[in-house]
């Protein structure tokens, strides 16, 4: 512990008091934490930290997010908890069927992939999507060999600076020199912090945008890359416009992870958000944030516009905000009708319509996939349809024809 106060104190007597960490803080901004006031005086919760690392990008003096990992550490004494040893993740793997129904076939030579914890322990169905959307720009990849967590969380703060370089070096060793991506941000800048050359899924993407493919419709979406990618918003904004859609935003910003700011600050992000088709965000965490927001609006990961741009929707049937009437985004419509029959209209003509079926109720009678290039229907034991149903079939085909997407699912809500 002596050590770790050692490094707090050296730290703050480079601090030369200019208050940038505070005027970017975005706890501070509402309510939350004044990274410079805690430093010199250790004044305030520490808890209210968001751990976004905001502070030092702006800090050409000192490390503040070393300090407040280190106080956060020093506050809760965290031990690793006991799953960390059999899974190397911080996370504990939560129940997620997409991890058994969903394979992301890691299995061509070429990149090797670092999921990070978020996505491997809380959503595994964006590793699947990751995996669907790097084939399509012709990516293969391989799942980095002993990969686990970066050790960016203040649990590690414990660890000498020897041993984090020794843990990290070995991790990235297991690629014998090829490219190592990062599908979380965190995890890349904590590698690279190290010298150790990790890039970014949404650089990766940018790296790639002739060969994105692209929605027959423009969807109209909000970006957020998460306050660890913030620097990455201009690439990101490219990658979406160059898969086809409009971006409506002009402001992003955290999502306060698990603190007491949080709820303000997810605010001020549906906020700046409304009005748009979907939410499309760069950070794993800030996606389990939006996903979880009540009555949030539909969420994507990157990677999942990329997949979805290739008909392959497969992951969205795992979001907790539901997309039961929202593949008529631009890309592929889902209309309710009687007797629970489900009509699925596709405007893109890449779309595989036998990818429905995962991501659709299995609860519904019957599915309708209707392309430009094919019709695919399945249907269990369901009676034959009354001039009701052909009535609606019917018109709802027509108005896909004619009318905007966001028009069907103003009509199908």
């Amino acid at each position: 512990m002596q050590c770790l106060e050692d490094t707090i104190a050296g730290l703050i007597r480079k601090c030369i008091g200019c208050g940038l960490c505070t005027e970017h803080c975005p706890s501070y901004r509402h309510g939350g934490l004044d990274p410079h006031r805690m430093m010199t005086q250790r004044e305030g919760d520490i808890l209210d930290c968001i751990i976004c690392g905001t502070c030092s990008r702006v800090c050409d003096s000192t490390d503040p997010l070393t300090v407040m990992k280190s106080l956060m550490y020093l506050r809760r004494k965290d031990e690793f908890p006991d799953h960390f040893e059999r899974t190397g993740y911080i996370h504990p793997m939560e129940d997620c069927p997409s991890r058994y129904e969903l394979d992301p076939s890691w299995d061509s030579e070429g990149i090797h992939i670092m999921p990070g914890c978020v996505i491997r322990a809380k959503a595994p169905f964006l590793e699947y999507a990751s995996a669907v959307a790097l084939r399509s720009i012709g990516i293969g990849c391989l799942e980095l060999e002993g990969n686990g967590c970066c050790i960016r969380p203040a649990q590690f703060m414990a660890m000498s600076a020897e041993d984090k370089l020794s843990y990290k070096r070995d991790m990235v060793a297991n690629a014998s020199g090829n490219r190592v991506l990062a599908l979380c941000h965190g995890c890349s800048e904590e590698m690279n912090s190290s010298s150790l050359d990790v890039e970014n899924v949404i650089h990766l993407l940018h790296e790639n945008l002739d060969r994105l493919p692209r929605l027959d419709k423009k969807l109209s979406v909000a970006i957020e890359p998460g306050c660890q990618a913030e620097h990455l918003l201009s690439e990101m904004r490219e990658v979406v416009e160059a898969i086809g859609c409009t971006v409506i935003n002009d402001r992003i910003g955290c999502c306060g992870k698990d603190t007491r700011v949080s709820s303000s600050l997810m605010r001020e992000r549906m906020e700046e958000c409304s009005g748009c088709d979907v939410i499309v965000v760069g950070c794993p965490k800030c996606f389990t944030k939006y996903d979880a927001y009540p009555e949030g609006m539909p969420v994507m990961f990157l990677t999942e516009l990329v997949a979805m741009a290739v008909g392959d929707v497969s992951s969205l049937k795992y979001h907790r905000i539901p997309f039961s009437v929202i593949y008529l985004m631009a890309q592929v419509s889902v209309i309710p009708i009687p007797r629970n029959v489900i009509i699925v209209l596709s405007v893109n003509s890449n779309f595989d319509g036998k990818n429905i079926f995962r991501a659709c109720d299995s609860a519904s009678e019957a599915i309708f996939c209707i392309s430009c290039s094919s019709i695919f229907a399945t249907s269990s034991d369901v009676s034959p349809f009354t001039f009701t149903d052909i009535l609606v079939v019917t018109l709802s085909i027509f108005i896909s024809l004619v009318f905007e997407p966001s028009f069907i699912s103003k009509v199908a809500l």
